[in-house]
This record gives structure tokens, C-alpha cells and sequence, in this order.
């Protein structure tokens, strides 16, 4: 009975800590592929960052040619260069955010794995022991059922005595 009742703890601890771990992987894939679409979006930055660099490059070249004539674009193309460098510092730090949650994540599903696991010896084991349990109660029901047969055969006789000793005294 109380082998029954702990397997049974043990399977449903065993179940609610298999569904964490899933949880957990469910979690961790999602920050991976979050991590993913950041790390298109900073390179996607990079590329916008080489290619307006290299235009305020161009332009500050024409500017210098033209020496003073004050042109507002370039002042633009400064401002547009400074804000993709913003935006790539927030990516950069948005991905290494994530990076740290997905590292978690996984730290907290490999330990619900080998919780589970531990837990499945755990269960592994309160069967064994059931098992074994239950062979020596059907072994000592089976001398019980033995010895009963015994007493029964061994009352039959003395009873036979006992009539046949009354019947000889009657005589």
C-alpha cells in the first residue's frame, strides 16, 4: 500500500518535472531563435553603418572640394550615421540580454533533465522494492495457506482418534 503511494508520488513528481523541462526547452528555443533575428538585425546595422560611413566619407571629400559652400546633406548623413550607431549599441546589448536569458534557460533545463532523471531511478527503484514486497507477502501467504492445511489434516486425525478412543472406551 504505502509502496503503491510513493510510486504513484514519484510518477507524478516524475510528470510535473518532465513538463518543466519541456517548458523550459520551449523557452530557451525561443530565446535562441530571438537571439537569432537580433543577430540579423546588428549585422543587418553593420552593413547600413560601412555603407553610410563610407558615404559621409565621400561626401566630406566632395565637401573639401567644394571648400564653403555649406551643403545641409552632409550635416543629415552625420546624423543618420550617429543614430545607426546608437541603434547598433541597443541591438548589441538587446543580444547579450539574450544571450544571458538562453544561457539560463538552458542552465535550468539541464537541471530539470537531471532531476527527471534522478527521479526515474527514484521510480526504478520504489518498483524494485514493491515487487520484492509483494513476492514475500505471496510467499508468506502461501506457508499461511500451508500451515493452514496442516492444522486442517492434523484436527481431521485427532478427531479420528479421539472417536475411535471413545468408541474402544465404550466397549
Amino acid at each position: 500500500m504505502e509502496g503503491e503511494r510513493r510510486r504513484a508520488e514519484v510518477e507524478e513528481e516524475t510528470r510535473v518535472k518532465e513538463a518543466e523541462a519541456a517548458e523550459l526547452a520551449a523557452k530557451a528555443q525561443s530565446i535562441g531563435d530571438e537571439n537569432g533575428t537580433l543577430l540579423e538585425q546588428l549585422e543587418a546595422q553593420r552593413r547600413i553603418r560601412g555603407t553610410l560611413e563610407q558615404e559621409l566619407e565621400r561626401l566630406k571629400a566632395l565637401q573639401q572640394l567644394k571648400s564653403h559652400s555649406g551643403e545641409p546633406d552632409i550635416e543629415d548623413l552625420e546624423k543618420q550615421l550617429l543614430e545607426a550607431v546608437e541603434v547598433q549599441g541597443a541591438l548589441r546589448f538587446s543580444l547579450l540580454r539574450s544571450q544571458a536569458g538562453a544561457e539560463e534557460a538552458q542552465g535550468q533545463r539541464l537541471a530539470m533533465e537531471a532531476r527527471a532523471s534522478e527521479l526515474r531511478e527514484r521510480l526504478e527503484e520504489a518498483r524494485g522494492s514493491y515487487v520484492f514486497a509483494i513476492e514475500a507477502l505471496d510467499h508468506k501467504v502461501a506457508a499461511l495457506e500451508r500451515e493452514g492445511y496442516e492444522a486442517e489434516r492434523t484436527a481431521e486425525r485427532l478427531e479420528r482418534a479421539l472417536e475411535s478412543t471413545a468408541f474402544r472406551t465404550r466397549m
